[in-house]
C-alpha cells in the first residue's frame, strides 16, 4: 500500500508511508518507508530497457527478510518473483543504473532459519555513492560508503536440519566491493548461541 504520492514526469517520484507486507503472511512486514524519493533522468529509457536513477533517499525505512528453515527462498525473493515478470531472453537485459543512495533511521533485520543467521542492523544516516550495480550477476560496486552511528548485532543459532524438507537453491550470494568505507559511532555484537 501507499498512502499518497507525488511525481514530477520529468525528473523524480516520492512515495509517502509505503507498506509492503510478505506474501505467506501480508500482516508482517517486508518493507516500510515513510518517505521513499527517486530522483531519475529520463522517464523513456524505461522502454529502451535502461534507467537512470541519480538518487534514491529513504527515510524511516524498514526491510525485513527471514528465510524459514524449510524454505529455498526468502520472503525477499517471493516478493521479488511475483512483481517481476520472468526474463525474456530474446530481448537484452534490462540495465539499472543507480548512482546514490541516501538514508535516514534504517532498519534492517535478516532472520535465516537455514544457516541459523539472525541479522539486525540500525542506521541513524547512510549516504553511498556507487559504481556498478549489476543486479543480475549479483554484483555491487560501491565508491564511497558513510554510515552514521550504525548499530550491527549477529546471532548465530545451532540449527537443527530435516533434511528430508530442504530444498536445494541456487546460491544468491552477492559480491559488494567497497572502495571506501567511513564509520562513526559504531556498535557491533555477535553472539554464538
Amino acid at each position: 500500500t501507499i498512502a499518497d504520492f507525488t511525481i514530477n514526469p520529468i525528473c523524480d517520484l516520492t512515495l509517502h508511508n509505503i507498506y509492503i507486507g510478505s506474501y505467506k503472511n501480508p500482516g508482517d512486514t517486508l518493507l516500510y518507508a515513510e518517505r521513499l524519493t527517486v530522483d531519475y533522468q529520463n522517464i523513456w529509457d524505461l522502454f529502451k530497457r535502461r534507467f537512470k536513477i541519480n538518487q534514491i533517499d529513504i527515510k524511516d525505512g524498514t526491510l525485513n527478510i527471514h528465510r524459514l528453515a524449510a524454505d529455498s527462498l526468502t520472503n525477499l525473493d517471493i516478493a521479488l518473483l511475483k512483481m517481476l515478470p520472468a526474463r525474456d531472453t530474446s530481448k537484452p537485459e534490462f540495465v539499472l543504473n543507480l548512482h546514490q543512495i541516501n538514508a535516514v533511521d534504517l532498519r534492517v533485520y535478516i532472520d535465516d532459519e537455514v544457516n541459523g543467521t539472525l541479522m539486525r542492523m540500525f542506521l541513524n544516516r547512510a549516504d553511498a555513492e556507487l559504481d556498478t550495480m549489476d543486479i543480475v550477476h549479483n554484483y555491487l560496486d560501491i565508491k564511497s560508503l558513510d554510515l552514521d552511528a550504525p548499530r550491527f548485532s549477529v546471532i548465530n543459532r545451532v540449527v537443527v536440519r530435516d533434511t528430508s524438507k530442504i530444498i536445494v537453491a541456487k546460491s544468491k550470494t552477492w559480491w559488494i566491493d567497497v572502495d571506501k568505507l567511513e564509520m562513526s559511532d559504531a556498535m557491533m555484537s555477535i553472539e554464538n548461541l
